[in-house]
Formats: C-alpha cells, sequence, structure tokens
C-alpha cells in the first residue's frame, strides 16, 4: 500500500471504471492480508517469512516483466528509489510489521500501521517545505488521539514487555514506511514503479537477512502446514504482487483523493477478516482508535487536496 497515485505516469489503455475495480481488487486483498500474514507466520519467524516473502515476491516480478520484455536496470534518476523503497518499506516497515502481527494480532497491526498518512503529512511538512491547513492539522491531532486511545493503560497492558515492543514496532514500521513515502512524493520517475519492483524486493530480502539472523536465528526454522503454505502463496501473490500492481494501475486513472480515501477501508477489512479467520475480536478501544484514525486521514486527506488544488 503505497502511494500510488503520486508514483506512476497516466496511461489511456484502461477505463475509469475498470481503474475503480483495480482498486476495490486491491483493498480487498490487502485487507485480507492480515489474518493471511499471521497464518502464514506461523510456518517461520517473522523476519525470515519476510526475506522468503521478498524473495519470492522478486521472483514473480521478475518473471512477469521478462516475458513482456520490460525488465530493466534502473537508471541513476530513479536507483534513489530502489534504495528507498527497498530499503525502507520492503526490507525495514515490512519486517516489524510482520513482528507486530505475530506479537499483538492481526487487526490491532492493520489499524496501527495505517496511522502512516499522520506521519506522512508531517514528513512533507519538515522535507517538503509543504503547507498544511488548520484543519489538516485537526486532522492529525483526531488520529493522534486514536492512537493514543490504542495505547492507553485501559487497554494495553504495559507490563508486558512483548506486547509494549510489538505495538511500538508496528507504529515505528508505520513511520519508516512513511519516509519512503515522502521521498516518493518528491521524486520524478524515469521508469514506471512497476519496473523497478523486482530489484526493489530483492534488496528488501537482503538487507532483512541480518536481522533475522542476528535478531531470530542463523538457520531459519520452518514448521511447513498445508494452511500455512496457501496462506504464504496468498500473501506473496495476491496482497504483495497482484495487490501492489493494482493499486498502482488505479493510482494513474483515479484521482488522488479517491485513492486515498479508498485505502481507509483496508484496516477495516482487516480487522473484520481478523474477527473471522482468525477469532480475533477487536476491543472498544480498537474500535474507538480505528474510527478515530479513519476521521483523522480522511479529514487531512480532503481538506489537503482541496488546499493542493486551489493553490495551483
Amino acid at each position: 500500500m503505497s502511494n500510488a497515485a503520486g508514483m506512476s505516469r497516466p496511461s489511456s489503455s484502461i477505463t475509469a471504471g475498470r481503474a475503480a475495480i483495480l482498486l476495490a481488487v486491491a483493498i480487498l486483498f490487502f485487507g485480507l492480508n492480515w489474518p493471511t500474514l499471521k497464518i502464514a507466520i506461523h510456518a517461520v519467524s517473522p523476519i525470515w517469512f519476510n526475506v522468503f516473502r521478498m524473495i519470492c515476491a522478486s521472483a514473480v516480478y521478475t518473471g512477469v516483466l521478462a516475458a513482456r520484455g520490460r525488465l530493466i536496470w534502473p537508471s541513476r534518476q530513479d536507483m534513489p528509489m530502489v534504495l528507498g523503497l527497498g530499503i525502507l518499506q520492503f526490507g525495514v516497515m515490512s519486517s516489524m510489521v510482520a513482528y507486530g502481527v505475530a506479537t499483538v494480532g492481526a487487526g490491532r497491526s492493520a489499524i496501527l500501521v495505517y496511522t502512516n498518512s499522520i506521519w506522512v503529512t508531517t514528513g512533507a511538512v519538515i522535507f517538503l517545505g509543504e503547507r498544511i491547513s488548520r484543519w489538516q492539522v485537526v486532522g492529525m491531532a483526531t488520529g493522534l488521539a486514536g492512537l493514543a486511545i490504542l495505547f492507553s493503560p485501559f487497554d494495553l497492558d504495559w507490563s508486558s514487555r512483548r506486547i509494549l515492543i510489538g505495538n511500538g514496532s508496528v507504529v515505528l514500521g508505520s513511520i519508516v514506511w512513511s519516509i519512503a513515502l515522502v521521498q516518493v512524493r518528491g521524486h520524478r520517475w524515469s521508469a514506471d514503479p512497476l519496473e523497478l519492483l523486482p530489484l526493489q524486493t530483492a534488496l528488501g530480502a537482503l538487507v532483512t537477512i541480518p536481522f533475522a539472523i542476528l535478531l531470530e536465528t542463523p538457520v531459519p526454522h520452518i514448521e511447513w502446514a498445508w494452511s500455512s503454505a496457501i496462506a504464504f502463496v496468498i500473501v506473496v501473490v495476491l496482497a504483495t504482487c497482484l495487490g501492489f500492481w493494482a493499486l498502482v494501475v488505479a493510482g494513474r486513472h483515479l484521482p488522488a483523493i479517491a485513492v486515498s480515501l479508498a485505502q481507509l477501508a483496508t484496516p477495516v477489512i482487516g480487522v473484520a477478516s481478523a474477527s473471522i479467520v482468525v477469532a480475533e475480536v477487536p476491543s472498544r478501544a480498537d474500535i474507538a482508535g480505528l474510527a478515530l484514525i479513519i476521521l483523522g486521514v480522511a479529514m487531512a486527506a480532503i481538506f489537503g487536496r482541496r488546499r493542493r488544488v486551489t493553490v495551483a
């Protein structure tokens, strides 16, 4: 899930209606990814899981692009995006979120990671010099209030070091992801973003391996079951590959505000599907925090877009 609308060149080969369908498919895949990810992680530790996930994703992207004659080596202009997204999004963020899912659950992780819009807005102001409106500030404050509820001592066991690290890992992963997305907003692309994915995901796996060795085990211990194997394939093929592709393509043909607001359905689907698939019942604090975060992000997206249109 990235800022696809801001990282793609437009094309006229797909109608707006088909783009909307692709966006809906991407959001559905991303939402269902959360409980599926939790099932897949049962087979191997979280960081090693991300290594295997990115290796397989890179292989899929390489095969598809090679078959279409679009396999390239990135230009010097796009190399910062290969390093930034490869290391931050596909390496660090994905590993930290996987650890969070294994520790605090799929539904709660889905809520926490989508605070990234708050951090992106903050980073855009600091590093890109963007100006924000009062309503955007109110939106950010609302989202932060939702985050505060999720970390409230009434809902979170502050005596558990494991729970604190798990929740903090997802939030920190969301912040790391936002750094990559701020870089996306300030970049002018030379190649199609999809053509960079084989190297980005391969780099994500490469930078993750040392952390897997140091923080988990030198050699991964794998306990495959049919459920975990199927879940792994779903995470790699549907969410990591097809979902990201659909989001990028949809972002070329739909307004940025529509893409941003539609993605707010992802944590809702994540929480709902987690309650059904892995029997995670969201607490009242989870629901209240999710509502405030969605409201805050929606306000920031709507008023931020209006401001940019007005200035332009």
